[in-house]
């Protein structure tokens, strides 16, 4: 989503991901590179060759991708950060509080940022903290991606100049494009270089550069011939949609792999999210991409087997690399296939289904059923000894099933099937948190909570919370929430 403030609308694509700043008046730099990128015609800046200016450009664009592993402390790092199985007791639970000028942004247009409605972000903000402690209350550590940003800082050099250079990489100077760079006099030139830029950030406090972090804005420059010489117009990226940390990457039973969101809007969380899994000390396996595209949200880790959605959001490329770069850890993979429906009400597959237990899972009673028309198909690819060609399989993950309607497939594997009525599944009934270890699971719909508590089938718990708020924004506690077990 861009915001623009008295100019033409630019739109986010994902190879800005990779290369930002690149138009001839744009003073950005690449996220992955350790070089400020410039252009030709702005290179001999004021100072430029200064041992203070050649400091500042150190200092802004280093040599380390990784961050410094500062957070790290915020958990126990016992054992490798993995996820088999939800039914495992969580030890780490990342999440995302609405309460950031991002979230702001987003709720002035809300379709535009791709919420289902118009949104309270102050009572969003209080539901999700009362989330946060219904995860603190089963035993897990919970923390927020605003508080790994900002840990540290105030007492790590690395840590201050990690968050400075992550803010570098969010911020861009545009100078107007009816204004030549080479009619700019050496002053002139300054104030739309990198360095003015490293300037302006190194003397932000923490919260500033957090939110330049969250809004991502461009600073169009023009000539005012008057004043301070300038004038400055904003535009803004912001991550509206950062707050469902399920889906920038998925944890397998070998690691946090980072994922390639479909959504213009959402496609420069991935960066943002590898950063704070890096400052929390833990290093992703891998990552997926083009042609592929995965979305967290797709992903449940069911022990023996890892459920994959594909249709809307992700697509069976994207389970390919997965396959063939051995970063499961299952020994069975089914491809869970929306051929049918692939509406925004059901985006991922965390929308229709949730694993209660290791016998018992929620799924959405519409899509139920071989005459359904809505219903899912499984292809199930199964663990081998050798590697396969092409036409049998994926890496060493054979083709065993193929076209094998949900509701059955979970039966024929032991598990209690108990439905939802579209009604409740339209209001997230099926998106429920399960933390495993016989915590309760948690729930956002009332009347589902209670009924499944009452349910022969299910010898659990359940707790409700109140979430109405920010599923507004168009997800729920299971996409609100990234789990290490």
């Amino acid at each position: 989503m861009a915001f623009e403030f008295l100019k033409g609308q630019r739109t986010p694509s994902e190879a800005s991901l990779a290369s930002l700043g690149t138009s001839p008046n744009s003073f950005g730099r690449s996220p992955f590179l350790a070089h400020p990128l410039r252009t030709d015609s702005c290179q001999n800046l004021v100072g430029a060759n200064s041992p203070e200016a050649a400091s500042r450009r150190r200092r802004a664009s280093g040599s380390r991708i990784q961050p410094h592993a500062i957070a790290r402390d915020l958990y126990s790092h016992e054992g490798e950060p993995s996820q088999t199985d939800e039914n495992h007791a969580a030890r780490l639970v990342v999440v995302c509080e609405p309460l950031g000028v991002n979230n702001l942004m987003g709720a002035l247009h809300p379709h535009g940022a791709l919420y289902e409605k118009p949104v309270n972000i102050e009572k969003a903000a209080e539901q999700h903290a009362a989330f946060r402690n219904a995860i603190r209350d089963t035993g897990a550590v919970c923390v927020t991606v605003k508080d790994v940003l900002e840990y540290g800082c105030d007492r790590s050099e690395r840590a201050r100049l990690d968050l400075e250079r992550l803010a570098m990489r969010s911020l861009r100077y545009e100078l107007d494009p009816d204004t030549d760079p080479r009619t700019l006099s050496e002053t002139e030139r300054h104030f739309v270089s990198e360095d003015y830029k490293v300037e302006a950030v190194e003397a932000m406090s923490t919260q500033q550069l957090v939110d330049v972090i969250f809004s991502r804005p461009t600073v169009d420059i023009r000539r005012s011939f008057r004043d301070t010489g300038f004038t400055a117009r904003y535009r803004f990226e912001p991550l509206t949609n950062v707050l469902f940390t399920r889906d920038q990457q998925i944890v397998t039973g070998k690691g946090v792999v980072m994922a390639r969101m479909r959504s213009d809007q959402r496609v420069h969380e991935v960066e943002l999210m590898q950063f704070v899994w890096g400052k929390l000390g833990i290093v992703p396996v891998g990552q997926i991409v083009a042609p592929g595209y995965l979305e967290g949200g797709d992903f449940i880790a069911a022990g023996d087997v890892a459920l994959i959605g594909v249709g809307l959001r992700s697509n069976e490329e994207a389970v390919r690399q997965l396959c063939e770069q051995d970063l499961l850890g299952h020994r069975r993979v089914a491809v869970v296939k929306d051929n049918f429906e692939q509406h925004q009400d059901r985006m991922h597959l965390d929308c229709i289904c949730s694993l209660l237990s290791a016998n018992c899972v929620l799924l959405a009673e519409d899509v139920i059923g071989e005459s359904c028309p809505k219903r899912r198909l499984v292809d199930e690819y199964e663990l081998v000894e050798d590697e396969l060609d092409g036409d049998e399989g994926w890496g060493r993950y054979r083709c065993v099933k193929s076209n094998v309607e949900l509701g059955a497939y979970f039966e024929h594997h032991g598990y209690n099937v108990i439905p939802v009525p579209r009604e409740e599944q339209l209001k997230y009934a099926c998106n429920c948190l399960n933390l495993g270890g016989g915590s309760p699971v948690l729930s956002c719909h009332h009347l589902s909570a209670k009924r499944l508590a009452k349910d022969s089938r299910f010898d659990g718990d359940v707790r409700f919370v109140a979430f109405e708020e920010v599923t507004a924004m168009y997800g729920s506690l299971h996409c609100c929430s990234q789990v290490l077990r």
